[in-house]
């Protein structure tokens, strides 16, 4: 389950504004993946090859930057207005990372991001 998302564009984050990105965990038959006891991670670096501390921003479940819900399969990115007015970078690569309560993790969505002026 991986999902190649370039949000370059008309999907970019702008910087002084809300963005949500909703991504959704589904199976072969298009079937909800339940996330019950899931994590999910999503960073943003300025490559791939840079360690995860270098991370420009940092989405979790735990700093309430990621949303799910559950049983419909659907993980959320959320940054506010405030967060996205600081951003000091144009143009980077994400990726989204699910980890079960057993450890196991699986990449859901990576592609390139941009942080444009509004």
């Amino acid at each position: 389950m991986s999902l190649n998302i370039d949000l370059t564009g008309r999907a970019a984050i702008l910087k002084g504004e809300t963005f949500t990105l909703e991504l959704q965990c589904v199976d072969a038959n298009g079937a909800a993946i339940d996330l019950t006891g899931y994590t999910v991670e999503a960073l943003i670096k300025r490559s791939y090859e840079d360690a995860d501390i270098e991370a420009l921003l940092t989405l979790t479940t735990a700093n309430s930057r990621i949303i799910i819900t559950p049983l419909l399969g659907k993980v959320m990115w959320y940054l506010t207005d405030e967060e996205t007015s600081q951003l000091d970078w144009t143009t980077a690569v994400h990726f989204t990372r699910l980890t079960s309560s057993a450890g196991d993790t699986t990449y859901l969505a990576d592609g390139s991001v941009q942080a444009q002026a509004r």
